[in-house]
């Protein structure tokens, strides 16, 4: 397990934007910015 910095990590929706989620602190997560930007639409 790595310990990410702040600058590293990027908010996900939990439901996708693009599925209807809303983009509000509720439905967001946040991960790496690698992860963030290969995980698939959801």
């Amino acid at each position: 397990m790595r310990i990410y910095k702040q600058n590293e990590m990027d908010a996900d929706h939990v439901t996708g934007w693009s599925k209807g989620g809303v983009t509000d602190p509720s439905n967001l997560t946040m991960l790496c910015l690698t992860h963030n930007r290969t995980e698939d639409n959801k």
